[in-house]
């Protein structure tokens, strides 16, 4: 990706700290000699090398799966095409779906009308179960909020006006600003990992908001973070404070409030069912008043948004995901 500076030394380290045994660099994987049984992709993008492409797996392997990396709650031709359209979901034998909502889509949109698009859940969701009371950064989160409430706050990647997603120009400082400026409430301020190159190339010149934004981050009540792990922000924290991206699906499914923060104009999320369980904010001043409401503990939506989950939602707290899918694989392979 154009703002992708970092490499993936980091990522490799966090899965070898959670217990994985051996990951190989595909210059030192041969397909052909290991013969495996089951592919299992987790993006449907070309952003691979090429010999793992779709294209060249299914010369050598019957059973291909898709199992996206997050949720995605939007409704945009251009998401519809990366998410049914590509030529992974085509030939997939399962494409992994996570609601009702997604499915319909993939009925609609997909090549294949839905007949190889599964309904199980993402496994994402099995990891609201996770305990991380002894993981060292959550117990430095809550160390540093000292039982204040805590805001989660994640701007999309795109700061051109020109794709109308992200909405940091529009709020961020603001946003950075109130919290700053209010200790009695804690930020957690995580933007996307693609995010500063966006910001770099923005900002080059700006010298005053390079400024201003480098003291916004040193601010008592605000930590920034950018660790590998998400999930770690996502379970400490008590709001979310988003655009237009997978965390909102996923961090409702905490059963925990949202303010949703969409491109005037270009709203990306069109699920009536996902919209009636956010704080959908048209301004500055809406997400400053949601903001004071949620501190106070007046969420209007507790209760809507609980009911909801469980309609929502593709989950069954008897089976994990993860359980539902390798059963499938058993069953077709039995």
């Amino acid at each position: 990706h154009i703002n992708k500076s970092d490499d993936d030394i980091e990522d490799i380290k966090d899965y070898i700290d959670k217990g994985y045994v051996e990951i190989l660099n595909p210059s030192n994987y041969n397909l052909l000699n290991s013969s495996p049984d089951i592919v299992v992709y987790v993006k449907p993008y070309d952003t691979i090398p090429k010999e793992f492409y779709i294209n060249e797996i299914e010369k050598y392997v019957d059973y291909c799966i898709q199992i996206p990396y997050g949720l995605s709650p939007v409704s945009d031709e251009e998401i519809y095409r990366y998410h049914y359209q590509l030529p992974l979901h085509e030939k997939a034998w399962m494409n992994i779906l996570y609601c009702q909502e997604d499915y319909e889509l993939a009925c609609k949109y997909s090549k294949t009308k839905g007949k190889n698009f599964v309904l199980t859940g993402n496994p994402r969701m099995d990891l609201i179960n996770e305990d991380y009371t002894n993981n060292k950064f959550f117990k430095e989160i809550l160390k540093k909020a000292n039982g204040r409430k805590i805001f989660f706050y994640n701007p999309h990647h795109t700061i051109s006006d020109d794709f109308k997603w992200g909405t940091f120009k529009l709020y961020a400082l603001d946003i950075l600003k109130y919290f700053k400026n209010h200790n009695d409430i804690f930020l957690i301020y995580r933007p996307h990992p693609l995010l500063n190159e966006a910001i770099k190339r923005e900002y080059k010149n700006d010298e005053n908001f390079k400024k201003v934004y480098n003291e916004l981050l040193k601010s008592e009540n605000i930590l920034y973070d950018d660790t590998s792990d998400y999930l770690v922000a996502m379970k400490v924290s008590n709001y979310l404070i988003s655009d237009a991206n997978s965390f909102v699906p996923e961090f409702t499914f905490y059963n925990k409030p949202v303010i949703y923060t969409p491109y005037p104009n270009s709203d990306k999320i069109d699920d009536k069912k996902l919209r009636s369980i956010l704080y959908i904010a048209k301004d500055f001043e809406t997400i400053k008043k949601y903001i004071e409401d949620l501190s106070r503990d007046e969420d209007t939506l507790k209760d809507k948004r609980t009911k909801m989950i469980k309609k929502y939602f593709c989950y069954d707290e008897k089976e994990t995901v993860a359980k539902k899918i390798v059963n499938k694989i058993k069953k077709e392979f039995e």
